[in-house]
């Protein structure tokens, strides 16, 4: 378990408190957070320093289990991303990657080449 790899922070007390569009609205603009919570951005620097210290254990290959909107937000800034604020198109190199909604729980496996720059990034499931 390592916390920077944990759910996004909301910033609330209850879920009714975000907005219906929430998703879309991180999505558009990845410095969007409700008051004390977390944006898109803030969860990618803390997920960028967990791959980074994973990488540099020169292990040839992980199993990660992590949180979906994480993974999403990641994969933005490494493929061609859309989301409609119901679907997403995700696209790597060209490759469909997802076109709808993700699966739960979804597999996807992102590789990198010896200089820690992803190369290739399937969906499994």
């Amino acid at each position: 378990m390592d916390e920077r790899i944990n759910e996004r922070i909301f910033g609330i007390e209850k879920l009714s408190e975000l907005p219906k569009d929430f998703n879309k609205l991180s999505f558009d603009d990845k410095n969007y957070k409700m008051r004390s919570g977390e944006s898109f951005n803030d969860v990618d620097k803390r997920f960028i320093h967990f791959i980074n210290d994973l990488l540099n254990q020169n292990n040839s290959s992980y199993i990660l289990f992590i949180h979906g909107l994480i993974l999403l937000s990641s994969l933005e800034t490494i493929c061609d991303f859309t989301f409609d604020g119901m679907n997403f198109n995700i696209k790597y190199n060209d490759k469909v990657i997802l076109d709808g909604n993700p699966k739960s729980p979804s597999v996807y496996r992102v590789t990198y080449d010896e200089h820690r720059e992803v190369i290739d990034v399937d969906i499994i499931r």
